[in-house]
């Protein structure tokens, strides 16, 4: 995507691969992939909780992730995806909800 230049703290490592975990599924174009991996990503609270994690520990930061998949789906339905993702990495309180939850669910 050539609309990645005007992203905040893009230069952040953490913030460049969230932004381009969300990106490929906007390059694949597929809204039901996004829901798979909404599914899978649901699925990693069992580990979490495993892990000895406790849900309140990460519930808002997956709600968030959770939200933009759907939102990053629907645009890609409605052909607007490359404006929503922008938006959302540009929003500071979202951007940190993404990479807060990438660093502790995913890695």
């Amino acid at each position: 995507m050539s609309h990645t230049v005007g992203i905040q703290s893009h230069t952040n490592i953490d913030t460049a691969v969230a932004f381009g975990y969300f990106e490929r599924l906007l390059f694949i174009g597929d809204s039901t992939k996004c829901y798979q991996e909404e599914a899978r990503l649901r699925s990693l609270s069992n580990v979490l909780n495993s892990a000895g994690f406790q849900p309140y520990l990460y519930e808002d930061f997956a709600d968030a992730v959770f939200d933009l998949i759907r939102t990053v789906a629907d645009a890609i339905n409605e052909g607007k995806s490359e404006e929503v993702l922008i938006e959302a990495f540009n929003d500071e309180s979202l951007q940190s909800c993404v990479i807060t939850h990438f660093k502790v669910g995913i890695r």
